[in-house]
């Protein structure tokens, strides 16, 4: 017995690992397929994403099948150890009894006391699969726990009293851990007087982001040192040295809370009056004022409630209310219209005196004026000095200058001219409250509780669990055939307890020793025989319930999953459909699921067979005493009703999920949680959930604990109360004695067993529980289906008519996006989008790609594709015309070569063509440096990667799709001026470029090539034509282009 004990903790270890760790591959691939919900549609990925998921399900499901025969049979053996043991005891204590001339009373209460301790033993062998699943996650969490960090707090570290700002870079150099043998700085010697402000310059890729990068402490130098103050930066107290640096990065990161809590983060000692101060500075405050909840709003997952301009401006106010020594800013304008960069920039430059500051910039513009500049080349520094100093050397910079020159076609923007442009188009209060133009605004309101609704639900849908069973039909013969085999082992126990039972008439009746013996090995081959055919039914059960139960828990994840992919834009906008709820339905609630069949099932049909077999022996052999052994049924029931409706009540409301939130966020974006100090911030979130649902688990379990000692004590009263009525019986003549000890052995021993397998009462009731909630999921009909609607097999032919269009969010209904919005853009034209931030432009992008549907407001009222009308067309059809680069670009965590791919997955694209893409957004020369060329892995969300690298790689995604329709949402934000030139040459040249192109720009000089400009502002069109006539009209174009020379000039 302890040798198969020790096999199922070996067997349950192996195999719950490897399913574990499947399983997180798997929800790795959901979290980032949901995470880029956008991307993934844009592209037509959702059977990709929905075949990645599936693959690691199904090694998954082979690991669970293998796990649950293996289980299965071990249990068997111990079965069958159990009673081959019981017999060959019974058989050697007869000898005892002959030989030795032991009492009988010795013998039976020693066997009676090995049978009962085996028992219970059995009874708690399925409990032991969780210890051991428990103890293969905390190998994992204690791994973590225990593991020190290489760049931590350490005792010894010191604290400048007096932080000045001088930096000195010495002797650089540094590999990023992923990729020890591709070195990014090398040898890297820079000297940052206090309170001077220094720019990097140079190529994407070049080292600029990964200098800012070390200056945080993200990683450690791999060789040299860097020094603040004269104190290399690893002696310092991390901490108090992190107090003193704020960054803003290119692509900001705002956390799902109110406006105000995301500034506050910068500050958490900061007041009310701090914040708005800040927001103010960072010209934020009037758009925050604007919105109906003001600083309380929410701003959603990853701030996507808000525009990508607004969320720049939070993370700059969040870095001024900081008031860092240090100030380190990414790019921090380049999401920014240009009157909001002209003042933000105001701002910066405001808080920028009296601090040392660092400035990565790609736009040479935004950083002449700074102290020195600092031009980077493949991680080492090529020149150095002052802006004027710089262009007379005639070297990198001054090339890079003149490119910027030429690809704007005006020095003007550069800063050369002084223009001081009178009645600069007013700012739009009313545009700005409709600001929230991504995805809607996430009230603060709280649902109702979960439990509930799923509660009232189940009440009006009681065939929920059969519903879960009929997708398990395709293993109706795995199920028939395991239940059968349940219901075999479910008669052994009775079987055993008649057989057991016996045992007592042999010792009290029996004189003659030679009878005894014979009957004593009779009964011994009848406990192994019952032992052979349990283990047989238990190791056949674990195999065809294995195959129900794991295939129901795949098909449910993956209808799960793609019926996610398929719902529209709006569903993943509300509260309860965000990612960390959706990826925590997928991993938990599915897998509780799994109850209503597989093992679970088996169990009941036991259960079953178990209870019919019991009470119908029983009463064979004595209905009174069996009578007086179920009046105490009622007691039990009732505590079992309380019991399972504790379990139900209790079940987790969505405070899990926000823990899970909590904690996602704060590691996904663990630079700003590192930056700003976050660490205790979230940890102090993170243990107020949790304490808040310790208080009420801590309820539940005092009451458990008193019902479960009122039912483990009724079977004792039971057990007095048999013996009492049998007493009096056997007095009065009317039952013998054997009788008696055969209804005590039958209902003792099959209450035991019963009692094993209630615990599946309770799991029934979670699993309807999730199983109505998936099934919501599952059966909810998308209001924009993907693909129903027309797939005209003429392609595209380009042009695009707005007509009367009318939009709010639907999580903000208050708010009018656009009002009466109307343009048409003709075939092969190149259309520029411009206005102030949260005017409407990305708004009208999701449109047309119908992530939502604008309302209808007549046949003449829509979105129009060549004369279809958008709601006729199917929207994958629509945007298998269309290719898209966004603003932050989203990658996922597979190779180079497949997130090109991915543009187009209707097809295997060839690697010819990847390769021509890759060239024409200029990377190719990167990705074959790289060791692994093409098979190099991104990262998740392409952290292995630069923003300007990153951007490259969209764009070469979005040109393998060859689409009729590209769409450019500031694709070249984050590129330098020469990466900028030659993809404006590569799409203006190549023989497949899009028919027609929208670019929406804040950087005015990107749309001169245009060959029309659309003004939005308010959600309607206030201007359109060509450039250089807009400028001419010196109307709302030529405020905002005098405006941008303005801010150059500022600069």
């Amino acid at each position: 017995m302890v040798a198969a004990f020790t096999l199922f903790g070996v067997f349950t270890r192996y195999f719950a690992g490897k399913q574990l760790k499947a399983y997180a591959r798997a929800g790795s691939i959901a979290h980032q397929a949901l995470t880029a919900i956008r991307t993934v549609l844009a592209f037509g990925g959702e059977q990709k994403e929905l075949h990645r998921y599936s693959e690691e399900l199904e090694s998954a499901k082979r690991v669970g099948i293998k796990r649950n025969t293996a289980l299965g049979g071990i249990t068997g053996a111990i079965g069958l150890t159990i009673y081959t043991s019981t017999g060959i005891i019974l058989w050697y204590g007869v000898k005892l009894m002959i030989r030795e001339h032991y009492d009988h009373g010795t013998i039976i209460m020693v066997f009676m006391n090995i049978i009962m301790g085996s028992m219970y033993l059995g009874n708690a062998l399925p409990f032991l699969q969780h210890f051991v699943n428990a103890k293969n996650a905390a190998r994992d969490i204690f791994g973590t726990i225990d593991r020190k960090p290489q760049i931590a707090k350490e005792r010894e570290s010191r604290t400048l009293t007096e932080f000045k700002g001088d930096i000195q870079f010495q002797n650089v150099s540094f590999a990023y851990p992923s990729r020890p043998d591709v070195p990014v700085i090398h040898r890297f010697n820079m000297k940052i007087d206090s309170g001077k402000t220094i720019a990097l310059v140079g190529t994407s890729g070049s080292g600029k982001s990964t200098i800012i990068n070390l200056l945080q402490r993200l990683y450690d130098v791999t060789a040299g040192q860097i020094t603040i103050d004269g104190v290399d930066i690893r002696h310092l107290d991390l901490d108090h040295y992190r107090e003193q640096i704020a960054c803003v990065q290119q692509q900001p990161v705002l956390f799902e809370d109110t406006i105000a809590e995301n500034i506050r983060m910068g500050q958490l000692s900061a007041t009310q009056q701090m914040i708005e101060e800040a927001a103010k500075r960072a010209n934020a405050h009037e758009f925050i004022s604007n919105l109906p909840e003001g600083y309380q709003t929410v701003v959603g997952q990853q701030g996507e409630a808000l525009s990508g301009g607004q969320k720049q401006r939070l993370a700059i106010a969040r870095a001024l209310i900081r008031n860092p020594k240090l100030l380190l800013l990414d790019e921090p304008t380049s999401s920014l219209d240009t009157i909001s960069e002209r003042d933000v920039q105001r701002a910066l430059e405001s808080a920028s005196s009296g601090r040392t500051v660092l400035i990565v910039a790609h736009r040479l513009s935004t950083i002449r004026r700074a102290d020195l500049i600092v031009v980077m080349e493949k991680g080492v520094i090529c020149e150095t000095g002052t802006h004027d100093e710089l262009l007379a050397r005639e070297g990198l910079y001054a090339a890079m200058f003149h490119e910027a020159v030429s690809s704007t076609g005006d020095e003007s923007s550069l800063g050369f001219d002084h223009v001081s442009p009178e009645g600069v188009w007013k700012h739009k209060q009313d545009s700005e409250a409709a600001s929230m133009s991504w995805n809607g605004e996430h009230t603060q309101e709280k649902s109702a509780s979960s439990v509930s609704v799923i509660l009232n639900t189940l009440r009006r849908n009681k065939w929920v669990l059969f519903r879960m069973l009929r997708l398990n039909l395709p293993e109706v013969w795995h199920t028939v055939s395991g239940c059968l085999f349940c219901m075999v082992a479910g008669a052994v126990q009775p079987a055993f307890a008649v057989v057991y039972s016996e045992i007592f008439g042999v010792f009290i009746s029996d004189k003659d020793p030679t009878e005894t013996t014979r009957r004593v090995n009779t009964m011994a081959w009848k406990m192994a025989l019952i032992g052979i055919v349990r283990f047989i039914a238990m190791l056949a059960q674990g195999y065809f319930l294995g195959v129900a139960g794991e295939n129901l828990v795949k098909r449910v994840r993956v209808k799960t999953f793609e019926a996610m992919m398929n719902q529209e834009m709006a569903w993943f906008d509300r509260p309860e459909n965000q990612v960390g709820m959706l990826t925590t339905k997928l991993a938990e609630e599915v897998a509780k699921v799994r109850s209503v069949s597989g093992l679970q099932l088996g169990a009941f049909s036991e259960a079953i067979v178990l209870a019919v077999a019991t009470l119908l022996a029983s009463f064979i052999f004595n209905w009174q005493l069996t009578l007086t052994f179920l009046a105490f049924f009622p007691i039990i029931v009732l505590t079992g009703i309380f019991r399972l409706r504790n379990l139900a009540g209790s079940a987790r409301d969505d405070r899990e999920t926000q823990e899970i939130i909590i904690a996602r966020e704060s590691l996904e974006n663990y630079r700003t949680t590192f930056t700003f100090n976050l660490g205790d911030y979230f940890q102090n979130l993170f243990k107020k959930k949790q304490d808040a649902e310790r208080k009420e688990v801590n309820r539940g379990c005092a009451l458990f604990a008193m019902v479960y000692g009122v039912t483990q004590s009724i079977s004792m009263f039971a057990h007095a109360a048999i013996f009492g009525l049998g007493s009096y019986m056997l007095m009065n003549g009317t039952i013998a004695i054997i009788d008696v000890f055969r209804v005590f052995c039958i209902m003792n021993l099959g209450a035991q067993s019963l009692a094993r397998t209630a615990s599946f009462g309770a799991l029934a009731i979670r699993a309807s529980i999730c199983a109505r909630v998936i099934l919501e999921t599952i059966d909810r009909n998308s209001e924009i289906p993907t693909n129903e609607g027309l797939a005209p097999e003429v392609s595209f032919q380009g042009k695009l008519s707005f007509k009367r269009i009318y939009f709010r969010y639907p999580t903000r209904k208050t708010v009018s996006v656009l009002q009466n919005f109307n343009f048409t853009v003709e075939p092969g034209q190149t259309v520029a989008l411009v206005g102030e931030s949260g005017c409407g432009k990305s708004t009208l992008l999701q449109l047309i790609q119908r992530f939502y549907d604008p309302p209808d407001h007549g046949p003449d009222s829509g979105i129009f594709f060549d004369g279809y009308h958008a709601r006729q067309l199917a929207p994958a059809w629509i945007r298998r015309q269309i290719g898209v680069v966004s603003q932050e670009p989203v990658l996922f965590d597979i190779t180079l070569q497949d997130n090109i791919a991915y543009g187009d997955n209707s097809r295997t694209v060839p690697m010819e063509e990847i390769i021509n893409a890759a060239k024409r957004a200029n990377i190719h020369d990167f990705i074959i440096s790289l060791p692994k060329g093409y098979q190099t892995m991104s990262g998740e969300q392409g952290t292995q990667l630069s923003g300007g690298q990153r951007q490259r790689i969209a764009i070469a995604r979005a040109l393998v799709r060859k689409p009729a329709l590209l769409i450019l949402d500031e694709a070249t934000s984050a590129l330098d001026a020469e990466n900028e030139r030659i993809l404006q040459e590569a799409l203006s040249s190549a023989t497949d470029r899009p028919k027609t192109s929208l670019v929406v720009a804040h950087r005015l000089h990107t749309v001169e090539n245009s060959d029309i400009v659309v003004v939005i502002d308010g959600g309607h069109v206030v201007e359109h034509g060509p450039p250089a006539a807009l400028l001419a009209a010196k109307g709302a174009f030529y405020a905002l282009y005098a405006a941008e020379k303005h801010t150059s000039e500022l600069d």
